[in-house]
């Protein structure tokens, strides 16, 4: 299944990914429809059945970057490798190999723009059956994730007069950016949330300048993402970043998204009863990167995410799943298919 669905590329449009899905959910007992959300680019929303558990993942990847071979899945020392194979096309295959074993019924909502504006999730047009909870399929390694971080996404940029690298007291714009970059990720005002959550955490994800090895840049620029977690407000933490006194440094707010915590409806004490049948135990932890579930939520649908493998091989150049991973996470769907209160209570 998963090697069907990596083989179709889906970085910049999903509709051939999504006819795909769409004749696979058909052989489960389907009906599926099509909701166009751009041109070429359709949420996919299947039901079988009255009621029971919706699961919802997303079918756009990041693109090939320098990822070897991405669109053809392969075997490497017990993981699955493809572009896709952890966020989330690994997920999606989970979720149709398990309602293909499990008896009952089920929705399983795939959207689209997950990796950019999440424009699928502000717009999807779920079942009625997504009032009782939404399980959001990302890769959390099987931890049971009913809170998400926030962010602020901020650029620094400064200006200098350049000079050699060479002279004496100058270190340079981009040792002043890391430097303020390091004053911003230690700010009190980030530790305000729930400390039971973990740590607050900054990363530097882009830095521009410079026109000579021999030459310090007249102007640099540095891009970085800073957590906010569950209980600290977003505005509180934004105010203070843009008053921190930082000299010439200027701080330009990119992207924002508060922290954002779900009830979990009925899926959250359904989801833990299949993990700890699984299992033997359930995990609770914090999903740290976005997700659908932040545009879900707004609207009004409980949520918990959920999934197999975890975030750090996901927009790598060797993107890659545990293929035991995928197995168990299999399981556990079936799981909760065939256990969901609904269908217990029809019964």
């Amino acid at each position: 299944m998963l090697e069907q669905l990596v083989a179709v590329p889906s970085h910049l449009r999903e509709s051939e990914v999504q006819r795909l899905v769409s004749r696979l959910l058909e052989r489960c007992g389907f009906r599926v429809r099509l909701q166009e959300v751009e041109p070429r680019r359709p949420n996919l929303v299947a039901t079988r059945g009255r009621g029971g558990p919706v699961l919802c993942t997303h079918v756009d990847t990041v693109p090939p970057f320098r990822h070897p071979r991405p669109f053809t899945l392969r075997r490497a020392r017990g993981r699955l490798v493809g572009r896709g194979a952890v966020d989330a096309k690994g997920q999606l295959a989970a979720a149709i190999t398990a309602a293909a074993s499990a008896a009952g019924p089920v929705s399983i909502a795939v959207l689209v723009d997950e990796e950019g504006d999440g424009r699928g999730s502000q717009r999807v047009r779920l079942p009625p059956a997504a009032r009782s909870g939404v399980l959001v399929l990302e890769p959390t390694a099987f931890a049971v994730c009913n809170e998400q971080a926030g962010y602020l996404d901020l650029e620094l940029v400064a200006r200098g007069p350049g000079g050699h690298v060479a002279g004496r007291g100058d270190p340079g714009l981009f040792h002043q950016l890391v430097e303020a970059a390091e004053r911003i990720g230690a700010l009190p005002i980030l530790r305000s949330g729930r400390a039971r959550v973990g740590e607050p955490w900054f990363r530097i994800t882009g830095a521009q300048g410079g026109e000579d090895p021999w030459r310090l840049p007249g102007r640099a620029r540095l891009r970085m993402q800073l957590s906010v977690l569950p209980g600290a407000s977003l505005d509180q933490v934004r105010e203070t970043v843009e008053g921190l006194p930082l000299g010439p440094i200027r701080v330009r707010v990119a992207d924002a998204e508060p922290a954002v915590t779900s009830e979990g409806g009925e899926m959250l004490p359904a989801l833990e009863r299949a993990v700890l049948q699984l299992d033997g135990q359930v995990r609770r932890s914090l999903m740290t990167s976005w997700t659908d579930a932040a545009n879900l939520g707004a609207r009004g649908y409980p949520w918990v995410v959920f999934g197999a493998g975890d975030l750090g091989p996901a927009h790598s150049d060797e993107e890659w799943i545990a293929e035991d991973d995928l197995r168990h996470l299999t399981e556990a769907l079936a799981v909760l298919i065939e256990e969901w209160p609904n269908r217990a209570r029809a019964l």
